[in-house]
């Protein structure tokens, strides 16, 4: 039996979910991708892959439960309280978000790892006003609020916003522009924008690799919410893929 790590459509797959907690759980254990390679008797940029690609056979699942000391069930209970969170909300909760940009900002601090005396100490909530966009995150059940003010997180590491929803709709117009309008010189950034004429097959393999590009990154913002605010900044990205040509060609083509 093969696992594949993700399938196309509106979030990660639950088997990704499986891996993503394989990978935390090694991370805990401060074992690396060359200790599962020891274990399995396998090279260390065939883990590599395996864990990029998602095929891992049930088999080799349990080696490396073995490994971390863990049960094959004890992964899939974390598994099943990672479920219970929301990898979705409506189109009436992403219009409650947008409607005032305060609460927006809060939806993302405390998705990012935030508590209630870092975002005061930083932005400028009064407590009275932190404390009501908390309830109203709280109803819309994307945190829970927990007496003395702590944060429970109820939506997942693989949450996404609805395709072409009001949420999407406002990054585009609000913050695209913005976004772009840069030169793009530091060290840590980088803009690329290219035109080819490709086969529906090499399309494809480049969507494929774009998508694992976005479970990636997701990945890195879920492992590194644990970190102290002062060692993260916030990072932007932007992936886009369509058939598309310039109009220019159009005004010239026979």
């Amino acid at each position: 039996m093969v696992i594949l790590l993700y399938n196309s459509g509106k979030a990660m797959s639950q088997v990704a979910a499986l891996i993503d907690i394989l990978k935390k759980s090694l991370k805990a254990r401060n074992l690396t991708y060359l200790d599962v390679a020891n274990a399995l008797e396998l090279s260390e940029p065939s883990i590599k892959r395996m864990f990029s690609d998602g095929n891992i056979s049930l088999n080799r699942l349990d080696q490396i439960c073995t490994l971390m000391d863990m049960d094959l069930s004890d992964v899939v209970k974390i598994l099943e309280s990672e479920i219970k969170q929301t990898t979705e909300i409506s189109i009436e909760q992403e219009k409650t978000l947008c409607a005032d940009p305060k609460l927006l900002v809060c939806a993302f601090l405390v998705s990012n790892g935030w508590k209630y005396n870092e975002i005061i100490a930083h932005y400028k909530y009064d407590p009275t006003e932190l404390v009501r966009y908390l309830a109203t995150l709280d109803k819309l059940r994307i945190i829970e609020l927990l007496p003395k003010n702590r944060i429970k997180l109820l939506i997942s590491s693989r949450f996404t916003w609805n395709k072409n929803g009001p949420m999407q709709q406002f990054f585009e117009k609000k913050l695209l522009k913005d976004f772009l309008n840069d030169d793009f010189d530091q060290a840590e950034e980088i803009s690329e924008f290219f035109i080819a004429m490709l086969s529906d097959e090499s399309s494809q393999k480049i969507r494929e690799n774009l998508e694992k590009v976005a479970i990636y990154f997701r990945d890195q913002n879920q492992q590194n919410v644990h970190q102290s605010i002062e060692k993260r900044k916030i990072v932007s990205v932007q992936l886009a893929m369509r058939s598309w040509k310039p109009k220019m060609f159009d005004s010239i083509r026979k």
